[in-house]
């Protein structure tokens, strides 16, 4: 006897689909919060984290009816975002003004300290999270606060899941390259080039 996993995405996306307002609000209201946390730990500021937002809102919605369910609907808006997140930075590097690095106090929901930072001190977390290359805070955060499996996380960056595998190693050992020396206090905040 095969027994079938009640997916209430799918529900509500095919509910959306044929007109329900009331499901395509419930499917933005589900994720707004995680998308949000998302481009600003990616973004470092309030100003272009709210502006993806509204991208990804607008491809979200747009985007729905062309949705087929290849994929799960949460790795399909973790992939609009993550593009979206990606158009920012290349635009921020094309246009460096755009970031004010003496701006960032706080990164909103810091990664749970069980989970994710097996109870490390969420500022040194969320400072050394920020010093890493913008692949390597993808697939951590990702991984340990969004908990998708490395599978997802490949469609969602375009690479295989031996590669993510990879990328999650190489991201977790520079990571706990930079906690460290942030630790014992050898990176200076504030004389530290943004990757």
């Amino acid at each position: 006897m095969k027994v079938f996993k009640l997916d209430e995405d799918a529900l509500m996306v095919a509910r959306a689909k044929d007109g329900s307002d009331q499901d395509l609000y419930n499917l933005w209201q589900k994720y707004q919060e995680r998308l949000y946390r998302i481009c600003w730990l990616r973004l470092k500021n309030e100003l272009d984290s709210e502006m993806a937002m509204g991208e990804i809102l607008e491809k979200f919605l747009n985007g729905l009816p062309k949705f087929k369910g290849k994929s799960s609907f949460k790795t399909y808006l973790y992939t609009i975002a993550n593009n979206v997140i990606i158009d920012f930075l290349r635009k921020r590097r094309n246009n460096p003004k755009t970031v004010n690095i003496e701006t960032i106090t706080e990164i909103p929901a810091p990664l749970p300290e069980k989970s994710a930072q097996g109870g490390l001190p969420p500022e040194i977390v969320n400072q050394a999270l920020r010093q890493l290359k913008p692949i390597f805070q993808t697939v951590l955060i990702y991984h340990y606060y969004e908990n998708l499996s490395f599978k997802e996380i490949g469609k969602i960056i375009g690479k295989k899941e031996t590669a993510v595998r990879k990328l999650a190693q190489r991201a977790r050992e520079e990571f706990y390259r930079v906690y460290k020396s942030l630790e014992r206090g050898e990176i200076d905040e504030a004389k530290r080039s943004d990757k």
